[in-house]
């Protein structure tokens, strides 16, 4: 991937966009959110479709690569494995606390890479 032409054509005119997609993919790594959700939830459950999934097909929506979550469930459909009902539901059954969860994670993930650049977190 990273000796790729097309790959490193964004290296050099978006270098910063390219930093941003894979802080982003680092982040949202599926076995990171399948972790945290199995450690959270107290009334969800996973049968065929991991958390992973629904992270990464929201992650479409919210990041703007899709425009609604119908629409990154047409292209994420052979992944995510439920009918599209099943993704609404679970989306509507979240529990808050594993969002909270996921936040904090990320949140403590992002203060390492940012003291990792030097930066200093200011209150």
């Amino acid at each position: 991937m990273f000796n790729d032409p097309v790959f490193q054509s964004f290296v050099a005119e978006r270098p910063i966009a390219v930093m941003a997609q894979m802080a982003i993919g680092r982040l949202l790594h599926s076995h990171t959110v399948d972790k945290t959700f199995a450690m959270t939830s107290e009334q969800q459950y996973e049968r065929t479709m991991l958390f992973s999934s629904l992270t990464k097909l929201m992650s479409e929506v919210v990041l703007g690569k899709q425009p609604s979550v119908n629409a990154a469930y047409k292209k994420l459909k052979d992944d995510v494995g439920v009918s599209l009902n099943a993704v609404y539901n679970k989306l509507d059954r979240v529990e808050p606390r594993i969002s909270q969860a996921l936040v904090r994670h990320f949140y403590q993930q992002v203060l390492e890479i940012r003291k990792g650049l030097g930066g200093n977190r200011q209150n």
